[in-house]
């Protein structure tokens, strides 16, 4: 399975209407003013419909005209928390974050224990249920490609922190390995 855009899309919509009023216009002026790029009606309109995602500069610029979390925006449901994103990681979000990414997603491979690309691939889709291929993966971990950002919550989630922690906190990630209560 692949993830579900049309939980992104929904979110997207839900966002541009509750801050600005429906009006794409607006909405649009805010992307551009946040990124420096720009960015047609039409695109927003292909985000909103789920024809297309978003790049990753684009989805922190709405993180933060929503004051939503990146790990709310890409979360697999139509649940939408707006306004109750943490200042202090939205703020810091940007997306030069992405430089040491290759070296996070490393680390999330191996843990809590190293494995194989292959092991980690099939551990996202029981974990998930998102099919992930080893090719896909490697391509990432090497830093050759960048995946689709609706990947990164299964990513993140594989070690136990937000998106939003993902890009924030500098490689290493510091990952803590939670221990089940022994009630023997």
């Amino acid at each position: 399975m692949a993830p579900n855009r049309y939980f992104l899309s929904f979110k997207i919509s839900q966002i541009r209407e509750h801050c600005f009023a429906e009006s794409y216009s607006s909405f649009i002026r805010g992307l551009v003013s946040i990124t420096g790029k720009e960015v047609g009606r039409g695109t927003l309109i292909r985000w909103e419909r789920g024809q297309s995602t978003p790049k990753l500069t684009f989805l922190i610029a709405i993180a933060q005209l929503g004051s939503v979390s990146l790990d709310n925006i890409l979360k697999p449901s139509y649940e939408l928390n707006v306004n109750a994103a943490p200042s202090e990681l939205l703020n810091q979000l940007s997306p030069k974050m992405i430089s040491d990414i290759s070296l996070k997603f490393g680390q999330i491979k191996n843990f809590p224990v190293e494995r194989t690309v292959s092991k980690f691939s099939r551990d996202i889709f029981s974990e998930f249920g998102y099919n992930i291929s080893t090719v896909k993966l490697t391509y990432w971990i090497n830093g050759e490609h960048l995946p689709n950002p609706l990947y990164l919550y299964p990513l993140a989630h594989m070690a136990g922190i937000s998106v939003d922690e993902l890009l924030v906190h500098p490689y290493p990630l510091d990952l803590i390995v939670v221990q089940e209560p022994n009630f023997y």
